[in-house]
């Protein structure tokens, strides 16, 4: 009896000391920790822009083409803050060639003759004016127009050539056969050509022409 108690306290002495022998637990690595754990937990997440904050390229409207109610308006505004006589010759025949394009010769004629008339005006901006009002069939502003050119120069037969039938039809037909023959070396003869000049020489004939 006395044996057995012996023994088991030799047992609970050796197990105490034994307890006392094993190490404790290594405090964790945080570093091993963090590999351990999924990487989206490890980052933080995006801040989420809002559309708001996201500057956008500034985009460029296309202008519509100004109808011809608004280009009549731009025109009287530009025109009304010229000098007295003066006018904007470039949007004046615009304007001009619209409206024969259209239809609108009575208006065309106005703008056309305007432009012969303005003390602005170029050469090349009266003989365009001239030559619109010759096709549009006004040939008394086309020979008042031409006038205004002065002497013809070389390389403008083509314009001879509209004057001589301009006058022609204003019944100026011995100036009409002069600036034609005049034009004729230097021009194509087309069929309407052709046709007046057999108008003209034959008028330029007649008894009591000059």
């Amino acid at each position: 009896m006395r044996t057995a108690c012996l023994i088991s306290m030799l047992l609970i002495v050796g197990c105490a000391s034994t307890r006392k022998n094993v190490p404790p637990p290594a405090p964790a690595d945080p570093a091993a920790t963090a590999q351990e754990s999924p990487v989206s937990s490890a980052v933080p997440p995006a801040a989420e822009v809002s559309s708001a904050e996201v500057p956008t390229a500034p985009q460029t409207v296309p202008q519509a083409a100004p109808s011809s109610a608004a280009a009549d308006a731009q025109l009287d505004a530009r025109m009304s803050q010229a000098e007295p006589g003066s006018i904007d010759v470039v949007a004046t025949l615009r304007q001009a060639g619209r409206l024969a394009s259209s239809g609108t010769t009575d208006q065309a004629g106005e703008l056309y003759a305007r432009v012969a008339g303005a003390p602005n005006a170029s050469r090349d901006a009266i003989a365009a004016a001239a030559t619109g009002l010759y096709r549009i069939g006004d040939f008394p502003g086309a020979v008042r127009a031409f006038a205004r050119l002065g002497a013809f120069l070389r390389g403008e037969e083509d314009l001879r050539y509209y004057d001589a039938v301009a006058l022609f039809e204003t019944g100026q037909y011995e100036q009409a056969r002069i600036e034609l023959s005049c034009a004729l070396p230097y021009i194509q003869i087309t069929e309407e050509v052709a046709r007046y000049r057999t108008k003209i020489e034959r008028m330029g004939d007649r008894p009591g022409t000059p």
